[in-house]
């Protein structure tokens, strides 16, 4: 995943501190979260500033080419170039001699058909910032004459790009990677507040019917109507491509911006291209198909979630949208979907489909039920402010509520014998607040700390080594001394049961046995083959939920079928004096007070051919 500097201080309360890259990528990495790499992006573009054409005539020697003059804050240069898309005092990205394209073409002053040009206007695409593209870029016109195109751009911002680890779905955003900041840095996060008082659930327009609350614990969604859809603003468009998201449309664009500001993925139906306003999260029904958004047709199963009105599936839920439903240049009014899902459904149904996104990457991992809202509520500030419009209160929420929150006491002494360092207690106040995780001041023993864990973390804190562990890596693992390890010295030696086993292994081995070692496993050929009472035994046998294979089935009731096997594969290679023997755990479907099959020591013997 990918991140930028300046899309991180905008959930930090810094006044006037300054984040170093390199200092923020060590304590990033150090905490846990690793920066593969940091991405200067004003590097890209150095000897790349800001042109204003002063006049423009034709190639005397070529139809296709035109000849500019073009004012680049050092002096006007002369510039051949075979864009038609420019006018008189447009303002462009002009590259000087010695600059390099994104493709790796050096800039050199050149002749085309007779004619000197001294540098490039350039194109977003020669930019590296399109796939493709028509014509050169052509910049605002508050952009200064000779100013660096990255401060003009505004790209002048660093990239980190950071491996999250599977149990820290938190940090799948920008406000995450903020957050883990703002504690190590000790800095102020500021938090995303919207008030949503009196807005849910507040119309009819919508029905949200889910099938299986423990697939979908959570679907939101808003009706957005009569939207007037401008083009994506330059700032939105150069954020996205700097995190590796490609722009389509203001709609699309935002949902995608969200996801990765907040972490909760967003989709958005054509409102008129539903059969209904009724929305039903359910498992695919056997035989039916849906034509996703790249082009593609699905054929669905049972079991796998999707997202359907009252006629047909519009989309695969949390994988991908469909393309009947799909925004288009025409979209008036949409439906916008923030909905939570069951990680492991999503899971199974991406790879059964062959089919990931970046939404399913983010389902996977178990994300925050309550980022739903949130996200809704961010998409509409943000579409308001860019397309200067107004819409009506109400949002459609179906949510089984269920506790995320756990109550941990912390006790200081542990801190310190884990950790081998005593802590402050107001430092390790400050870390896990700064976490999200609320402190209760009003606890009865002052060296105890009772938290309670946030929702966004409700799969990674359950325990109080946990919360220890949290203290530790943000203090940082570098500032502990290493300290030799204590504890009481006594001699080594062999219990009673391990010095039989011993002895006995040495005495088959010194009579001609060779030991063997085989999996814990069998399957029912090798059962049958021994001619016993085959329903005793299958009654006795601990049946594998999820087996590798036919031949792993069951957990083993006795060594012998595996060891018929050993000497089986032996006689077929030629060898047919064999004498082997095996000392193992075999397994009964008997319960212990544990709840699991009971298990005990056993000597196999195999002899064979001439004993």
């Amino acid at each position: 995943m990918k991140v930028t500097l300046n899309w991180i201080k905008e959930f930090l309360d810094l006044n006037d501190e300054i984040l170093c890259p390199k200092e923020i990528a060590e304590l990033l990495t150090m905490s846990g979260t690793e920066v593969k790499k940091i991405d200067d992006v004003k590097n890209k573009f150095k000897n790349i500033v800001v042109g204003q054409i002063i006049s423009i005539s034709s190639h005397p020697d070529a139809d296709k080419l035109s000849v500019c003059s073009v004012e680049s804050g050092r002096g006007v240069l002369n510039i051949v170039c075979g864009a038609k898309n420019f006018h008189l005092k447009d303002k462009v990205a002009l590259a000087l001699e010695g600059s390099k394209t994104a493709q790796g073409i050096v800039i050199k002053k050149s002749r085309l058909r007779g004619v000197v040009s001294e540098g490039m206007m350039c194109s977003e695409y020669e930019l590296g910032l399109s796939d493709e593209s028509e014509g050169i870029m052509i910049l605002s016109q508050d952009s200064k004459v000779g100013e660096d195109f990255a401060d003009a751009a505004g790209y002048n911002d660093v990239v980190f790009e950071i491996e999250v680890t599977p149990n820290r779905p938190d940090c799948l955003s920008i406000s995450g990677i903020a957050r883990e900041v703002s504690v190590l840095k000790n800095i102020a996060f500021k938090p995303s507040n919207y008030n949503t008082e009196g807005e849910i659930n507040t119309g009819s327009q919508l029905i949200i019917d889910i099938d299986d609350y423990d697939l979908c614990p959570r679907y939101s969604a808003k009706i957005f109507s009569n939207i007037n859809s401008p083009e994506s603003p330059e700032w939105l468009k150069r954020r996205l491509i700097m995190c590796d998201y490609r722009p389509i449309d203001l709609i699309v664009d935002l949902t995608n911006y969200v996801m990765h500001e907040l972490g909760q993925p967003l989709h958005a139906f054509d409102l008129d291209l539903l059969y209904s306003k009724k929305i039903i999260i359910r498992s695919a029904r056997q035989g039916e198909k849906i034509k996703t958004i790249d082009g593609s047709i699905r054929e669905l199963k049972p079991g796998m979630l999707v997202i359907a009105d009252e006629k047909k599936p519009v989309a695969i839920a949390g994988i991908m949208g469909g393309k009947d439903t799909e925004i288009n240049p025409a979209t008036k009014n949409f439906l916008l979907e923030s909905a939570n899902f069951f990680g492991p459904s999503i899971m199974r149904t991406s790879k059964a489909l062959g089919l990931r996104s970046e939404a399913s990457n983010r389902f996977e991992k178990k994300i925050d039920p309550m980022l739903t809202i949130p996200a809704i509520k961010r998409f509409e500030d943000l579409l308001a402010a860019i397309s200067k419009s107004n819409f009506q209160k109400g949002i459609y929420d179906n949510y089984r509520k269920t506790g995320r929150s756990k109550k941990i006491s912390l006790r200081m002494d542990k801190v310190a014998s884990i950790l081998g360092k005593d802590l402050d207690k107001k430092e390790s106040e400050r870390i896990l607040s700064g976490l999200g995780i609320e402190i209760n001041s009003n606890a009865p023993d002052i060296n105890v700390l009772e938290a309670i864990t946030p929702s966004s973390r409700f799969e990674d804190l359950e325990r109080e080594i946990d919360l220890i562990e949290e203290i530790a890596r943000i203090h940082g693992f570098d500032n502990f001394k290493s300290l030799p390890p204590r504890g009481s010295m006594r001699k080594g030696g062999y219990t009673k049961s391990q010095k039989f086993t011993r002895d006995l292994r040495q005495s088959l081995a010194n009579n001609g046995f060779y030991e063997v070692i085989n999996y814990s496993f069998t399957g029912e050929e090798w059962i049958k083959k021994l001619k016993l009472d085959q329903e005793e035994i299958f009654k006795d046998s601990v049946k594998i939920m999820n087996p590798i294979n036919e031949e792993f089935l069951y957990l083993r009731t006795t060594p012998l079928p595996l060891m018929i096997k050993n000497t089986v594969n032996n006689i077929n290679r030629g060898i047919k004096d064999v004498s082997i023997f095996e000392i193992t755990n075999v397994y009964l479907n008997q319960m212990d007070k544990n709840g699991l099959p009971s298990e005990k020591s056993v000597l196999g013997v195999m002899a064979s051919g001439r004993v």
